[in-house]
């Protein structure tokens, strides 16, 4: 397993990144020009304020998952041969020799880089087979979950942090196969999905396009085992030939943002102006407390039309990579427009088995049911009032994340309301014992606490281990928290069964 990253190098070089070493004049040395995504490395290096290159050579008949694809790319051209095969690595620590590295120096690993050489006639570059960087330290740059690496750099193995990104080569892969290849590792660290194998998935050695169209993209998620919603926007003339439409009027952006929040991911397709089109992986997004967007979306130009607002509506821009450009880059949400995207897939954690949105949707409905029931109490929570009153004026604000059991009670049990109540060791006692092993959890609050002070009013969970039946989100729900009561499902349609809570205001959101 692995083989790629923790094989043994041939030879090791060490550059000084201080001045008046240039990162310019050696990728033009290295890899010659016009290579933004391993410039894009370098930057991010450079922005980390990394201090050494380690620059070293493998066997460029590769191991592993490499040797995989450069046996399928001699079947597809039998004259392929590779020049080259590197592994760099940037250190935020000055050292002369490898052997100044120990194992103690994992966090000033900044990132690694693997660039292969795939050469072919009329064809000779190179390209990032896969890299990963960590991701800016900016509390506002939200990353839900990110992956542990390990990679061998001289004789000893290092880890290093962030999403995976991978690069095409325009022979055997394209841009989806290498999103998906990011999606893949970024979400099952100890499983190792290959090119070669994602080519065997759809028979591609007999297509004459590099190209996956959704329906092959649909064959390599369900081979690996993901759960996910996808949309495909056909175009106004074909629109006509679909029979169920509801899909089309989920803004392809809500699915984005749904995935990163489960911290599974997304993909986004889109067209090109110069024809054709192009598809990339988001694992993250920004937050921006200041933004004007959430309340003028409701006060100016939808009024009547959105019942709540999304926690995405104070999201800048998503994070993801651009295998044409390089990794960890910000696409402001609203550069893409619906005319561009026509296809769209918003991936679950494993073991989730539906989508963050449709939860979203779910959990507005049930939220709805429990105030009109908390409206007979003469007793209400103050916070609860004020809910309800957000929820009148639609101005409520919600937002949808998938965990596991073990990170919500974590959670839970370091849960303080504003006048640093915990909650009751009963209740997370039964928590624990009945939460289903994975959930949707839709936080709401209100918008001078959500994006200000990062604060909740409270949440309803969802079981995310069944399938959702939109015409009953009631089969799917397992309980809510508001201020001093916790509500959970009752025979009687309409009523709840309600336990009293210590948390008695409003609690931080979950990070």
């Amino acid at each position: 397993m692995f083989e790629h990253r923790l094989c043994q190098a041939v030879a090791n070089h060490i550059f000084s990144l201080d001045q008046p070493f240039s990162c310019f004049d050696f990728i033009d040395q290295k890899f010659g020009s016009g290579q933004n995504a391993i410039h894009r490395c370098f930057s991010l290096a450079r922005s980390f304020e990394s201090q050494t290159l380690v620059f070293e050579e493998l066997d460029p008949r590769g191991t592993g998952i490499i040797l995989a694809e450069n046996d399928e790319l001699k079947i597809r051209h039998p004259e392929y041969k590779s020049k080259y095969l590197y592994r760099l690595s940037f250190w935020k620590k000055k050292f002369d020799s490898i052997e100044d590295l120990t194992i103690h120096d994992n966090e000033l690993l900044v990132g690694y880089a693997i660039i292969k050489n795939d050469c072919i006639l009329g064809h000779d570059a190179p390209h990032v087979f896969e890299a990963v960087f960590r991701k800016y330290s900016h509390k506002h740059n939200c990353v839900r979950k990110g992956q542990s690496f390990d990679v061998k750099v001289g004789n000893s193995i290092f880890s290093t942090q962030g999403a995976l990104f991978a690069q095409q080569n325009g022979i055997s892969k394209c841009c989806a196969h290498v999103a998906l290849y990011t999606i893949l590792c970024n979400n099952f660290p100890d499983k190792e999905p290959s090119f070669a194998q994602m080519t065997q998935i759809v028979n591609g050695l007999n297509k004459k396009s590099l190209d996956l169209n959704p329906y092959e993209i649909r064959k390599i998620l369900d081979f690996y085992g993901l759960e996910y919603h996808d949309i495909y926007y056909p175009s106004p003339e074909e629109q006509e030939c679909i029979g169920n439409k509801d899909d089309l009027l989920i803004p392809f952006n809500k699915l984005i943002y749904a995935g990163i929040e489960s911290g599974a991911g997304a993909l986004a397709g889109f067209m090109l102006s110069q024809g054709g089109g192009h598809i990339i992986p988001f694992w993250g997004h920004t937050f921006n407390k200041d933004t004007w967007v959430s309340d003028a979306e409701l006060f100016y130009f939808k009024t009547g039309e959105i019942a709540y607002a999304p926690s995405e509506n104070w999201t800048s821009s998503f994070i993801g990579h651009d295998d044409n450009f390089g990794p960890n880059l910000c696409v402001p949400k609203l550069y893409l427009t619906k005319k561009q995207v026509n296809y769209v897939v918003e991936i679950f954690r494993p073991g989730v088995k539906f989508s963050g949105a449709k939860a979203e949707v779910a959990a507005y409905q049930l939220f709805y049911s429990i105030l009109q029931f908390t409206k007979r109490n003469p007793n209400i929570n103050k916070w609860t009032s004020r809910a309800y009153l957000a929820f009148v004026s639609k101005r409520i604000v919600l937002r949808t994340v998938s965990l596991e059991k073990s990170e919500y009670l974590e959670s839970l049990k370091n849960l303080k309301d504003w006048e640093n109540n915990s909650e009751n060791e009963k209740i997370i006692d039964f928590l624990a014992e009945y939460l289903p092993e994975y959930i949707w959890l839709t936080e709401f609050s209100l918008p001078q606490l959500f994006p200000a002070n990062e604060r909740k009013i409270g949440e309803i969970i969802l079981d995310a281990t069944q399938y959702l039946d939109s015409n009953n989100s009631q089969a799917v729900f397992f309980a809510a928290r508001f201020p001093s009561n916790w509500y959970f499902s009752n025979e009687k349609p309409g009523t709840f069964l309600s336990i009293p809570s210590t948390l008695v205001s409003h609690t931080p959101n979950f990070c």
